[in-house]
């Protein structure tokens, strides 16, 4: 160790016990006669639903209707490139998975603590999507785009049928304070823990596809899934801007970074016209990561107290945007004769409307 830092070192904890006990010590008796000095701190008043003589608690419940997108769901394409460099290629499409609009539900508990007004609550989100696409040609003229490398050049199918099941839970704990910084607006900022699971099956089916090695075949199909665990930090910002006679309009902001895990499986089959079943390709793909996930909300809020304030009443609509960053890890095979893998990539993330009420007693 450094010798000319022994100094501070050894004054160091002596300042630092000087400095928290100089309320409590006592000097000569000039001092006594003056007169402590006022808190300079300016404390925000309070701005949550504060029921009267209550428990202190509050439950929420939403109704949400939302939509599910995610980059890189394309499984069929009805042009093969087979091309040399130079050729001109004939314009094809490309065939999507297509998300549909679903109902889901999040609910929450809460407590309204005494230390400084702070709250805490305790949510849980659950939503399930559908998604489908389907391709056709009457000249056998479709293609996989997520089969591996060796079928893709023999898959000429007739059509093409694509199912996507994914499966949602989020539960979040929050602790935060809301407090006026203006006449009319109010703000939240709050911290906490998220823990999340996401779960996709998709499963592609072709249609008539031609022959693997010799065998005509009846049906060819891919499936794909993936799982996601993850727990991590979550802190965001609740803004409030009062207009009249209980009105408001809210808008919410949110940030969350899980540590997690992700598990793929891949695993291709066949079904010749004979009927029957092959297992071609099987593989399982796992790691851990970080998962980056960003909200917002905006919407018009309605406050009511009743029975001489002894409860507390807030209805709530608005839109909603949740965005899970580069959560797309389902990977495929680069060549016929090899293990490298590549991933698809891609967001993946909900949006839509969302209905909510709360009440406190």
């Amino acid at each position: 160790m450094n010798k000319s830092l022994l100094p501070f070192l050894s004054v160091g904890p002596l300042v630092l016990i000087l400095s928290v006990n100089a309320d409590n010590i006592k000097t000569s008796t000039d001092f006594n006669d003056q007169k402590p000095k006022e808190s300079s701190k300016t404390i925000n008043p309070s701005g949550r639903p504060q029921v009267k003589d209550g428990a202190n608690l509050f439950i929420t419940a939403d109704y949400l209707l939302w939509k599910a997108t995610e980059q890189n769901l394309n499984f069929a394409s009805d042009v093969l490139d087979t091309l040399a460099i130079g050729e001109m290629s004939p314009k094809g499409k490309l065939f999507n998975v297509e998300f549909n609009w679903q109902s889901g539900f999040r609910v929450g508990l809460g407590y309204n603590l005494g230390h400084d007004q702070w709250d805490t609550d305790l949510t849980w989100t659950w939503f399930m999507d559908h998604g489908s696409g389907n391709a056709e040609s009457s000249a056998n003229q479709i293609f996989s785009t997520i089969a591996s490398p060796i079928f893709n050049a023999l898959i000429s199918a007739k059509k093409a049928k694509s199912d996507l099941e994914l499966h949602l839970n989020l539960l979040d704990w929050e602790l935060g304070r809301e407090f006026y910084t203006g006449k009319w607006l109010t703000v939240r900022p709050f911290g906490g823990l998220r823990t999340g699971w996401v779960n996709q099956n998709w499963k592609t089916e072709y249609f008539d596809p031609g022959s693997f090695r010799s065998v005509p075949l009846k049906k060819f199909q891919v499936d794909l899934k993936q799982e996601f665990w993850g727990i991590g930090l979550r802190g965001g910002l609740d803004t409030e801007w009062s207009l009249i006679s209980g009105l408001s309009i809210y808008g919410n902001g949110a940030v969350s970074l899980l540590y997690g895990f992700f598990r793929d499986a891949r695993l291709e089959k066949s079904t010749s016209m004979a009927g029957i079943k092959g297992r071609n390709l099987f593989g399982v793909s796992s790691k851990r990561c970080e998962q980056a996930i960003a909200e917002l909300q905006l919407g018009l809020r309605w406050d009511q107290m009743f029975s001489h304030d002894r409860f507390h009443l807030r209805i709530q609509t608005g839109w909603e945007h949740m965005v899970f960053f580069d959560h797309n890890h389902l990977f495929f095979y680069l060549d016929p004769f090899s293990a490298n893998l590549s991933e698809y990539g891609g967001n993946l993330s909900f949006q839509g409307w969302s209905s909510s009420v709360r009440f406190d007693f």
